[in-house]
């Protein structure tokens, strides 16, 4: 028989105690008996067949009893911790452990952390489906080290494609998934007396990669070979062309993109060019000024694109019939066309996140006006939280911005 590590006969004693009263539960306490795969987890063991070894050293010492044919006696789950998917019949809402966190949520900020539970609601859901576990089989041990375990297997899980998500169309983008993963897991086990020190590495909280996507840029030339086409295969009064510009000169994310109303200023400049001043609500940065940023469309074709859907009533920077969904779609291919006909690489952001790479593009586009000398109008422009936070996610200045420069030394 192969034991996990080498322990002593008292760890090991110890351990097949401890796993024969997660087998048999405690009925006077409500406490169901856990399953081998909910045992490994919270043993921390990386294969089920750790927890059978240890079964046998239960029984060898008495702690489990066997029946007439050999095998331990153990009770049946009941009827209600055997797991069902969660969903519209069977809603995660319900459950007491996320009632009690929502509930907690709305008194944060006002009741606008209830907003910030949506987005983590949808994690917490894809979790506890992919696992097959219940809210409180991740809570009653109150462990830390429970989470981790039943975190990693979820990982693996995504890695595997085996886990179970909500029909988006959308690949997962691994750093970003273990981030909002965490987000969600220390939130909803916090109010439950799980807490994890401030910088623990194994629960990260924090952004990790500021300037990973500094490259996901178009130069000058490929932005003249982009409008080209789209102007080519759409037309400039056409939605593709609307949502590529709008989204690169306002630097949008998706939904502010999406909800962005067609209403919008005009003021002229010393050189009688006109500016179009409009706004749009970023719901992500909702505590900074109620969500609301100011945008500036300098563009001239951009511009007349917008006022071509005005003539005709248009509402929003684009007129459809579609579902949201289906729409969404619709422009995430239409991107994913554009990207494909400049050579981008499959694999990379530009086909990951077709639409929010617009607001990397935006980013790089406006920097470049200004040589990458111009940050703080860039993050007012983009509406990021701080110049800084532009500077480490796209700060690093581009080969030929550098070489540009550099020309114009003098090397004699």
């Amino acid at each position: 028989m192969s034991i996990r590590r080498a322990n002593s006969e008292d760890e090991q004693s110890a351990k097949a105690l401890k796993i024969s009263k997660l087998l048999l539960g405690d009925p006077d306490h409500g406490v169901d008996p856990k399953s081998v795969s909910e045992i490994r987890a919270i043993m921390g063991f990386k294969q089920r067949k750790s927890v059978y070894d240890y079964i046998k050293i239960a029984v060898k010492l008495g702690y489990l009893q066997l029946d007439s044919t050999g095998k331990p006696i153990l009770p049946k789950k009941s009827a209600s911790q055997k797991f069902k998917l969660y969903s519209e019949k069977h809603e995660l809402s319900k459950d007491d452990y996320i009632k009690y966190w929502l509930d907690k949520q709305n008194l944060k900020k006002g009741g606008s952390g209830i907003q910030m539970a949506h987005s983590m609601f949808s994690y917490l859901l894809r979790f506890f489906n992919t696992l097959r576990i219940t809210p409180e089989q991740l809570i009653y041990e109150k462990s830390p080290k429970v989470v981790e375990d039943y975190r990693d297997e979820y990982i693996k899980s995504v890695k595997a494609g085996t886990d179970w998500k909500q029909k988006t169309g959308r690949k997962s983008d691994m750093p970003n998934l273990m981030l909002r993963m965490n987000y969600s897991l220390v939130s909803l086990c916090s109010v439950h007396g799980i807490s994890w020190e401030r910088g623990t590495p194994s629960m990260s909280r924090k952004i990790t990669g500021h300037g990973k996507y500094s490259h996901v840029r178009l130069t000058d030339q490929e932005f003249e070979k982009a409008d080209k086409y789209l102007i080519e295969k759409y037309g400039v009064n056409s939605n593709e062309y609307r949502w590529f510009w709008v989204g690169v000169e306002t630097c949008c994310r998706f939904n502010a993109l999406f909800s962005m109303k067609l209403q919008y200023d005009i003021i002229k400049g010393s050189d009688s060019k006109r500016t179009f001043i409009m706004s749009a609500f970023e719901s992500k940065t909702k505590e900074i000024k109620d969500g609301i940023f100011t945008k500036w469309i300098k563009r001239a074709n951009t511009q007349k694109a917008l006022e071509a859907l005005k003539k005709i009533g248009g509402t929003k920077i684009y007129q459809t019939d579609l579902s949201n969904q289906k729409f969404r779609d619709e422009m995430e291919e239409s991107m994913k066309d554009l990207f494909k006909h400049l050579g981008k690489d499959p694999d990379s952001l530009f086909f990951k996140r077709a639409t929010h790479v617009l607001r990397h593009l935006g980013a790089h586009y406006w920097l470049a006006k200004g040589n990458y000398t111009n940050h703080v109008l860039v993050a007012k422009v983009g509406g990021w939280h701080t110049v800084d936070e532009l500077i480490k996610s796209y700060g690093e200045v581009p080969p030929e911005k550098v070489n540009e420069e550099l020309d114009k030394y003098d090397y004699q």
